[in-house]
This record gives C-alpha cells, sequence and structure tokens, in this order.
C-alpha cells in the first residue's frame, strides 16, 4: 500500500500492508471549525521530519518554516503515546474554516541524511 519510508515514519510494517488502516492520517475538523490533521510519528527517529503543509488551492503548499515566517499550522499539545514506539499527534490549521474557502491540509515525510 505505502511506500517503505512512509510505512517505518508511520509506524507500519513495511512487510505487509494490513495495518494500513490503522497508521494513514486522519484528517476532520474540531468542534471550533478549525481542520486538524492526526498521524503517527516514530518518537526516536532522528532520520525523519514530519511537515503538515496547508493549501486552500491544491497547486500552492506551505508549511511552518518554509521561509515565508508564517505558522500555518500549530501542534497540538500532549500527545497520545502508543505502544509500539510512535506517538500519535494532531496538527490544526491555523485558521478556522470559513465557508467557501477550502483548507487542504497532508502530510510530507522527508528523510533526513547527514
Amino acid at each position: 500500500g505505502l511506500i517503505n519510508l512512509l510505512e517505518y515514519a508511520l509506524g507500519g510494517a513495511p512487510e505487509g500492508g494490513s495495518d494500513l488502516a490503522d497508521i494513514l492520517p486522519h484528517a476532520s475538523v474540531d468542534e471550533n471549525g478549525f481542520s486538524q490533521l492526526e498521524y503517527r510519528r516514530q518518537i526516536v527517529a532522528t532520520d525523519l521530519e514530519y511537515r503538515v503543509l496547508v493549501s486552500t488551492d491544491l497547486v500552492q503548499w506551505n508549511y511552518n518554516g518554509d521561509g515565508t515566517n508564517v505558522a500555518y499550522t500549530q501542534e497540538l499539545p500532549d500527545p497520545i503515546f502508543n505502544e509500539d514506539g510512535t506517538e500519535t499527534v494532531t496538527v490544526r490549521a491555523a485558521n478556522t474554516l470559513v465557508t467557501g474557502s477550502p483548507v487542504f491540509l497532508r502530510l510530507e515525510v522527508i528523510e533526513v541524511t547527514d
């Protein structure tokens, strides 16, 4: 189902896809009208960088630290620690949804090499 890098990053087992539904990121809107993305990440992985990107048109994507000096997202406190070496994190868009103005979130995982 996924490339091995993503399976590793999300805490899946690369030799099988049976856990795919459990490890895929989940998008939703919270009770206050913020788009949010919930995903699992490896707690001790120093070789991975996780970014949540935001777009209003699916063409231009931005993220915190992209050089624009704008905070596009906020990671919510108190991640959920899973028993498999991962934690479940929730990141929400900086602004609430406005009718007629969509907000899209996606997860990007980058392998960090020295």
